[in-house]
């Protein structure tokens, strides 16, 4: 056992998990926001003209994380996982 945290130890931590929290609603918001765009795309036929933006303009980091078959897929795990969870 570490025995009792003095009261610094304490609030450094307590801080630390309120930021931690804070971070964590903030990605939540960034993949919903992801996730609506994702949405849009597909419902509208826009993937290639997407990518080819992408290519046009060397988003690499868009071209790696744009594999839609890919989101698709992860979009239909998480949606599992949450009825899961949900049940």
């Amino acid at each position: 056992m570490l025995g009792i945290l003095n009261n610094e130890t304490s609030s450094n931590l307590t801080n630390l998990v309120l930021e931690l929290n804070t971070a964590i609603r903030k990605v939540q918001i960034l993949q919903q926001q992801i996730g609506e765009v994702h949405n849009f795309i597909q419902e509208n036929g826009l993937e290639k003209h997407f990518l080819d933006i992408a290519k046009q303009n060397n988003l690499s980091f868009v071209l790696n994380y744009s594999d839609f078959a890919k989101l698709s897929t992860q979009k239909t795990e998480n949606n599992c996982i949450q009825k899961k969870v949900l049940i």
